[in-house]
C-alpha cells in the first residue's frame, strides 16, 4: 500500500502481493491509468477501505 506508483506499487507487484495505490500524498492525477504499473486497488483515502 502506498502513494507512489512507480516505487510502493511496483515494488509490492514484483513481491506478488496485493497493492493498493492510495491517491494522497506523492499520488498524481491519473497515475493509475499507466500500463505498465498496475495496482489491484486503487483508492481516495485509507479511511476508505473502513467502508468496505
Amino acid at each position: 500500500m502506498g502513494d507512489d506508483l512507480e516505487t510502493d506499487v511496483l515494488e509490492v507487484n514484483q513481491n506478488g502481493l496485493f497493492s493498493v495505490l492510495v491517491q494522497t500524498g506523492n499520488y498524481k492525477d491519473k497515475q493509475e491509468l499507466r500500463v505498465d504499473i498496475k495496482p489491484n486497488l486503487s483508492i481516495d483515502s485509507i479511511s476508505t477501505l473502513s467502508k468496505r
